[in-house]
């Protein structure tokens, strides 16, 4: 446990299971409930133009059903034992989040493991996942606000980047992805070596680790080595770009330029100059 002032932060206990998994546990005692959440280096950032937006597909279609469960059945045993399931995908990684009360976690643990480690991806979940991502594709077309910052990324990176690209991808890419490329991608990318397991809440921590152990021990494997590519910018020329789409009734406005490395041991303050130098009515004066 850490005092800054009035603030506390209860410490990780960090380590690792043979197979590469880093294992992160923090106790917190005063609610019984339990986040679980899986972390897997398989995010956009690593995937070819050609296939934009694969990452986030795969991400969605995992709560398609499992080698022992369809989707609806999935659905009922998490639901039977009042637990969560989300599956999130940015640029860096997947992350897979279970939360449920602490007396049902071992449940929770299987499910998770069931749902990460035996996938099935059938082919209806798969078309359904699909046609939800194009219909997200569809709407940022016709959205102000994802227009101008999609432009943004499209003029500021350097052509080629995958962060010049929309992270869900495009309709070519999206329609092109089938489903044996999504299964494929998830064989190659779900790997235990560059991920992490983070247990936060009312838990033992020789409990997380014996479940730990006993559902993802076995689980072996490193991903596909990802290029370490240099993130460039398009130009450094002050420029100014116009987007016209002609009746729209709203208007946006983006300003900047491609900002510091994610290690970069400077990136947290001016991070946090950014979010002070907009106008912002809850900062106080």
């Amino acid at each position: 446990m850490e005092n800054f002032g009035n603030l506390i932060f209860q410490r990780f206990r960090t380590e690792a299971l043979p197979n590469g998994l880093d294992l992160k546990i923090c106790v917190l005692p005063r609610l019984p409930i339990v986040s679980v959440n899986l972390f897997l280096r398989a995010g956009e950032g690593s995937l070819v133009e050609g296939r934009a937006g694969t990452a986030v597909l795969t991400g969605d279609a995992l709560e398609g059903g499992t080698l022992k469960r369809s989707g609806s059945s999935l659905a009922e045993a998490l639901e039977g034992i009042g637990a969560r399931l989300g599956v999130s995908t940015g640029w860096e990684g997947t992350n897979i989040a279970v939360s449920v009360l602490a007396d049902r976690l071992p449940e929770a643990f299987s499910l998770l493991a069931e749902v990460v480690l035996e996938p099935d991806f059938p082919s209806v979940e798969v078309d359904r996942a699909r046609e939800q991502q194009l219909a997200d594709i569809r709407q940022r077309s016709m959205d102000p606000s994802a227009l101008a910052s999609d432009e943004v990324s499209r003029r500021f990176y350097a052509k080629g980047l995958p962060y010049a690209r929309p992270q869900v991808g495009t309709e070519a890419s999206i329609s092109s992805v089938s489903r044996d490329q999504i299964k494929g991608y998830a064989e190659a990318c779900y790997r235990p070596g560059s991920g992490g397991l983070i247990v936060v809440g009312d838990v033992d921590p020789e409990q997380i680790r014996s479940l730990s152990g006993e559902y993802f021990g076995s689980w072996i494997g490193s991903p596909s080595a990802v290029d370490d590519f240099r993130v460039n910018a398009q130009t450094r020329e002050r420029r100014v770009w116009i987007l016209d789409r002609p009746g729209s009734v709203q208007s946006e406005l983006r300003v900047g330029h491609v900002g510091v490395r994610a290690h970069n041991p400077e990136l947290s303050p001016t991070l946090d100059w950014q979010s002070s130098s907009w106008w912002n009515l809850y900062q106080p004066p």
